[in-house]
C-alpha cells in the first residue's frame, strides 16, 4: 500500500496550544493500517532498543573529553532529538549523568533537529556564547542544527551514518579519540 497522506492527515503529537508538534510514528502507522496496534508491539520495540543500547559502551574519546572539560572548568550540556527522559536513562546506565550540566531534548517547546533550538537552549542555560562553543555530532541533522545555532561542529560519524554528508561540519573525525578538546578549542579561537 503506497498511499500518500496529505500533511493535514499526518499524525502529530504535542501540546495542544503553544507547543511543538512532532511526528508520532505509531499513531501514523495506525492511521495507515486503519486499526489500533497492540501496545505490546511498542513495548517489545522499546525493550529491543534498550537491549541494543546496552551492547554499546561509550564511544572512543568521550571520557577523555569529559575529563578535560572538567579540568578546564567548561560546563557540558546535551542537545538531543530524543526526549529528555530517554537521554537521562541512557546516561544513568552509562554512569555519566553527573558529567552534564544540562540536558535539552525533544520535549514541550523543543523540536527535533535539524531545528537549532535545542542547541540555542543549551547555550542559554550554560550561559555560553554559541560562537565559542563546540558541538559533537554523529548525524547530518545534528550538524545542521549546531551550525544553524552558530557552534563549531565536530562530526564523528558512526556505522549507520558514515556514508552520509558531513561537509557542513567544521571538522570531521572518525572519533573524539583522534582529537583533544584543547586542540579543538584552539581551532574555535582561530575562527573568532
Amino acid at each position: 500500500m503506497n498511499r500518500e497522506y496529505p500533511p493535514s492527515q499526518r499524525v502529530l503529537q504535542g501540546p495542544v496550544s503553544g507547543g511543538v508538534n512532532t511526528f508520532a510514528p505509531q499513531a501514523e502507522l495506525e492511521l495507515r493500517v486503519g486499526r489500533a496496534l497492540d501496545p505490546a508491539v511498542n513495548d517489545r520495540r522499546r525493550r529491543r532498543r534498550d537491549e541494543i543500547r546496552a551492547q554499546y559502551g561509550v564511544r572512543p574519546g568521550i571520557m577523555e573529553w569529559l575529563s578535560e572539560a572538567k579540568e578546564l572548568g567548561i560546563p557540558v550540556g546535551i542537545a538531543s532529538s530524543s526526549p529528555v527522559g530517554s537521554v537521562q536513562r541512557h546516561l544513568l546506565t552509562l554512569g555519566l549523568r553527573d558529567d552534564f550540566s544540562c540536558i535539552v531534548g525533544r520535549d514541550g517547546e523543543i523540536p527535533a533537529k535539524p531545528s537549532p533550538i535545542s542547541y540555542r537552549t543549551v547555550c542559554q542555560r550554560l550561559d555560553a556564547d554559541p560562537s565559542c562553543s563546540v558541538a559533537v555530532e554523529d548525524s547530518p541533522h545534528g550538524v545542521a542544527a549546531a551550525v544553524s545555532a552558530g557552534l563549531f561542529v565536530v562530526a564523528t560519524p558512526h556505522g549507520l551514518t558514515s556514508n552520509l554528508d558531513f561537509s557542513d561540519a567544521s571538522l570531521v573525525a572518525p572519533s573524539l579519540g583522534d582529537l583533544s578538546l584543547s586542540n579543538v578549542l584552539a581551532k574555535v579561537a582561530l575562527r573568532l
